[in-house]
Order: structure tokens, then C-alpha cells, then sequence
């Protein structure tokens, strides 16, 4: 005999949680009202919403068709109905035509009758997904310039090295320091210091975006580009572009040895990574050439 409703509690039908019951086979033969009203409202999940519809077949045209998501499915069932676990649990995207979202799938069985059930519950955790992602992205910038921020930077640079490596194409990396920082702030104060600082990020998103690099305030007053299947001539040509627009927003220095405006010093490394070097290098060779436009008396650029 299937267990029905009656074998269930009937707080089932109330809960947010998406379930159905399978038998052995992977038929089902219990869902709940969440469960049924998932079904109506999403055309992809119609075809689970009805009692004797076989969950594992839909799982593994799933998998034959390379969702990843189907075939950790059944590697889940396997497990919980051959008893090697008790319980299955797993995350996963289900997007719908208009939003991104994010669901569980808790896997259990039981006994009824001496008969063996799974059931599984789906249940939308879209929400919490969205905070995590937000977390993180918040994680990867800076608080004042809304740039990425170091970490982000450095781990960027590394993935792409690989990339690259992989590719055999060229990569550029530019690092920008604001002249005479430390002079604005003591003459200005750190407030008009920090403005000064979100100002030039406000110019370099825009600039980031026109020549699909990655920015990132490095620290304090230093700047970080990544230029992506870039060469010097690229990479020269775009930070000199930058400093152009810098020059045009005029922003008041008067202070600074170069002149009554804010002027910034860019040191530019590319190569084609190989085989036993890596992206640190690259980065330290451009350090190298920033050092290099200071000692010479700032606002220039050196290659």
C-alpha cells in the first residue's frame, strides 16, 4: 500500500519547502502543495509536478543532456537509497527568464510498510545566495573609490597569467601612484584627501570600462591596471590617454612641485608569460618602472 496523505503530517501542505515523495523506483507518489504551485508556475519543473512521474528519469535526461546538477542529483539518490548515507544535501541554480535564483535539495529516506521512500525536499534560497554574493563582491572593493581592491587584484592577475599562459597572448599590468600625495593631504586635510581619491576612481571606472581593463585602488594612493591580451604599445597607449583626462580635470594641487594641479607618475610592464616565471614578476617590473617615473621627477611615464 502507497502511503498517501493521511500517512503524512499535514503540516506538510502549509510548509514553503518544496516536496515530493519517491518510492523506490524514483516514482513519485506524494507531493506537496508547495510542490504542486512550483510546478504551475515553472515550465521546466511542470513535468515533476504530477504524482507518477518518475524522478530519477527526469534527473538523468538531465545529466545526458550535461547538466551538472542532474547528474550530482542521482549520485545523491544513489548513495542515500543504497544506504551509504542518510542524508543528501546539495546547492543549486535554477534560474527562471527573468531572475537568477538558488535552491537546496535535502534527500532522506524512510521505511513505510516495508517499502522504501526518499523524499525531497526543494527549497529556494535565493535570498541568502544574493546576500553571499553581495558579501564577497563587497569583500573584493574598496570602501572610498568603489574599485576593486588589492586582494582582488592580485588574485585577478594570477588567473589571468594562466590564462594567458595558455593562450600565448601578450599581458600588460600598469601602476599608477597620484604625485605628492602626502603633500594634498597636509595642505587640504584627509577629507578633501579622501575626495581627491574618489574622484580620480570616479575616472578610473570609466576609463576601466572604454578599454576593458581591471583597476583597482592597490593602496593608499596607488592605482592598478590589468590590461588582457595587451602589449606594451596597448598598454602605453591607454595610461597616456588617462593621464591626458587627468590633466583636463584640472584638480586643484597647488602645493605640488609639478605645478598648481594633480598630476600622477605610471610605471608599464607586459610580456607573454612562459613557463617558470610568474604573474608576481610581471607585477614587479612595473613597480620597478613607476620607481623609476618618480626618481625622474614624477608625472611621466616609464615602460
Amino acid at each position: 500500500m502507497e502511503p498517501g496523505h493521511g500517512f503524512f503530517n499535514k503540516v506538510l501542505d502549509s510548509v514553503q519547502t518544496n516536496i515530493a515523495v519517491t518510492d523506490e523506483s524514483g516514482l513519485i507518489v506524494y507531493t506537496n502543495n508547495a510542490w504542486l504551485r512550483f510546478g504551475r508556475e515553472n515550465a521546466a519543473s511542470s513535468k515533476l509536478a504530477h504524482i507518477n512521474t518518475n524522478y530519477f528519469s527526469v534527473c538523468e535526461q538531465a545529466a545526458a543532456s550535461g547538466d551538472a546538477f542532474g547528474k550530482q542529483a542521482l549520485d545523491a539518490i544513489e548513495r542515500v537509497l543504497c544506504e551509504h548515507d542518510s542524508v543528501a544535501y546539495m546547492e543549486y541554480p535554477c534560474d527562471s527568464p527573468t531572475e537568477k535564483r538558488w535552491f537546496t535539495l535535502r534527500i532522506t529516506r524512510f521505511f513505510h510498510d516495508g517499502k522504501k521512500y526518499l523524499v525531497m525536499a526543494h527549497q529556494d534560497i535565493t535570498r541568502r545566495k544574493l546576500a553571499e554574493i553581495r558579501a564577497v563582491e563587497l569583500s573584493y572593493r574598496d570602501s572610498l573609490t568603489g574599485l576593486y581592491n588589492r586582494r582582488y587584484f592580485d588574485q585577478h592577475l594570477e588567473t589571468l597569467w594562466e590564462d594567458h599562459l595558455a593562450s600565448g597572448q601578450p599581458l600588460a599590468v600598469a601602476l599608477l601612484d597620484i604625485d605628492y600625495f602626502k603633500l594634498l593631504n597636509d595642505s587640504y586635510g584627509h577629507a578633501r584627501g579622501d575626495e581627491c581619491l574618489a574622484q580620480v576612481g570616479s575616472m578610473i571606472k570609466d576609463f576601466a570600462k572604454r578599454y576593458g581593463a581591471l583597476a583597482a585602488r592597490y593602496g593608499g594612493e596607488e592605482f592598478g591596471f590589468i590590461f588582457s591580451h595587451s602589449d606594451l604599445d596597448v598598454a602605453l597607449a591607454a595610461m597616456e590617454d588617462f593621464s591626458e583626462q587627468l590633466s583636463k580635470a584640472r584638480i586643484e594641487h597647488r602645493h605640488s612641485p609639478n605645478g598648481k594641479y594633480l598630476t600622477a607618475s605610471t610605471g608599464i610592464a607586459s610580456q607573454i608569460p612562459e613557463e617558470g616565471e610568474s604573474a608576481k614578476n610581471l607585477f614587479i617590473q612595473a613597480d620597478s618602472n613607476l620607481y623609476k617615473a618618480k626618481k625622474k621627477g614624477r608625472d611621466r611615464t616609464e615602460v
